[in-house]
């Protein structure tokens, strides 16, 4: 999030926030859309927007890393789905040239066009049953642990007051990060309980988030070869079965009568 640090380095330098703007060159509707919510925060609160801007950039920043593997993981999922589901294909193709009439048995035969079938719907099913395994994948908010380290900077500038709060709250239904308001609220118990700064106790609580979220999809993306196996096994394998063993056996047994 190159663009956001620009305009926060901008700000640092004392430029006016309508060069730096201009400057940071900031791309895509939703990240323009993140930093004026940021900075409409930061003039209710009090703020500084360069020290908020940072915190956006940084949240950003993990939440690509985060998409980027498990964009790599279900890449190498869709390659394996085509590969396996093109398989059969190529394997009556190949038997077909090695003298086997696998074509002849799938097309102009009752068992043929009952493998046919049957292969054809357990491929199916198994390409739709890989991509459920797929949607199931964790997608935390791109603005996880932003709410947290917003209200941690906002408590060192000037205190978390009410009115903090309900500014915070406003922004986390927007990302759906509501789960962080409760956070702050024990945090801030714990503060007055033992009397350590809140700012401290919000800022690693933000880090905990973020590094549980990567760690869930790591821990996704391990699982996911071992998922897929499922519809291989209950599915794809039989599928190759029924479209090409069978018909070989089929023309072998016709060869040999003839």
């Amino acid at each position: 999030m190159s663009g956001i640090r620009v305009l926060s380095a901008g700000l640092t330098a004392g430029l006016p926030l309508e060069r730096a703007l201009a400057l940071s060159d900031i791309g895509g509707e939703a990240e323009r859309g993140s930093v004026a919510d940021i900075l409409e925060l930061a003039r209710h609160t009090g703020v500084p927007r360069a020290r908020v801007l940072t915190d956006l950039a940084d949240s950003l920043d993990e939440a690509e890393s985060r998409v980027g593997a498990i964009s790599a993981a279900s890449a190498s999922a869709r390659q394996t789905i085509r590969i396996l589901t093109l398989l059969p294909l190529a394997t009556a193709v190949a038997a077909q040239w090695f003298g086997f009439d696998v074509i002849r048995v799938l097309t102009a035969t009752p068992l043929g066009w009952t493998c046919l079938v049957l292969g054809t719907g357990m491929t199916v099913a198994a390409r739709k049953w890989m991509a459920s395994i797929q949607k199931r994948m964790p997608n935390p908010s791109h603005h996880l642990g932003l709410i947290l380290a917003l209200a941690a900077g906002i408590a060192r500038s000037s205190g978390l007051t009410a009115t903090h709060r309900q500014a915070l709250s406003q922004l986390a239904q927007k990302w759906g990060t509501e789960a962080e308001l409760v956070d702050i609220d024990r945090h801030r118990r714990l503060s007055v309980e033992t009397g350590v700064p809140i700012a401290g106790l919000l800022t690693v609580e933000a880090e905990l988030v973020r590094r549980r979220a990567s760690a869930s999809v790591r821990h996704a993306i391990e699982l996911l070869p071992g998922r897929l196996l499922a519809p291989v096994g209950a599915c794809l394998f039989p599928a190759f079965i029924v479209t090409t063993v069978i018909p070989v056996v089929a023309s072998m047994i016709g060869d040999f009568v003839a």
